[in-house]
């Protein structure tokens, strides 16, 4: 800002002794001695203007102040990056199966979850008078079996019907749960995963198996590392550790 003004008020120096130039062309009967001292103030002002312009013994500080700015984004947006990967510990349902090499290349994705929180109440009353009470609460039984019926289809489908609940250590960049099955380091995993959001998801990950640890009861330790992630799906796993880690504060409270 100071150099703004400093550059500023050089102009106008400048500008007065072209003036004072002009008035000298006009009356030149002014005297030589009025030329040596307007001689002397525009070379003064010349000298004070160059040096404001490109100061002498100083650093330009703009670069240095954009480069300040640019470490502070780049901090900051590692910062969110951090923030969006922590790792939550939850009881889940899991299935995993390793990829053949020649099968397509695959991207996760989210699937359409299924509770029953959100089957209608077959006690809840008929629109109007003219709906017989008895008839409407046998329409809104047939309607939630064929519900069931509909969404478990979907979900043998999807080969989710038989997954089992499994301890799992999750975050947006990958997850560490207990299997008997033998993966070894470098296979590719299929992993569909149960996430109780509201409404509840499966979500279909890929991902590197970076170690399978035995455990004493004869179970394995898989650490899997993500890839090909969506971005709807990294929002969904962030939603489900944030609404998690809420829940584990409300808890600790509570106790």
């Amino acid at each position: 800002m100071g150099l703004r003004i400093e550059r500023v008020q050089a102009d106008i120096k400048v500008t007065r002794s072209h003036s004072l130039v002009k008035m000298l062309t006009l009356f030149p009967g002014t005297g030589e001695s009025s030329l040596q001292v307007l001689g002397t103030e525009t070379a003064n002002i010349s000298k004070q203007a160059d040096s404001t312009i490109r100061p002498q013994g100083r650093f330009d500080r703009e670069p240095q102040a954009r480069r300040v700015m640019e470490k502070a984004q780049k901090t900051n947006q590692f910062g969110a990056d951090r923030r969006q990967s922590f790792r939550v510990d939850d009881i889940l349902s899991l299935v995993s199966r390793k990829i053949r090499p020649d099968e397509p290349h695959l991207r996760a994705r989210i699937l359409p979850g299924f509770s029953e929180d959100y089957l209608i109440d077959s006690t809840e009353g008929p629109p109007d008078d003219t709906v017989n009470p008895h008839v409407w609460r046998l329409l809104l039984q047939i309607q939630n079996r064929l519900e069931l019926i509909i969404n478990k289809m979907n979900l043998e489908e999807q080969g989710v019907a038989k997954a089992e609940p499994k301890p799992i250590s999750l975050s947006t960049t990958g997850a560490k749960f207990t299997t008997w099955e033998r993966y070894i380091p470098g296979d590719m995993l299929e992993l569909k995963i149960f996430l109780p959001l509201d409404p509840p998801v499966w979500v279909v990950v890929y991902g590197k198996v970076l170690r399978n640890v035995e455990k004493p009861e004869g179970e394995r330790q898989v650490a899997v590392q993500f890839q090909e992630m969506d971005e709807s799906v990294t929002e969904v796993i962030n939603r489900y550790g944030l609404k998690r880690q809420r829940e584990l504060i409300r808890r600790r409270k509570g106790d």
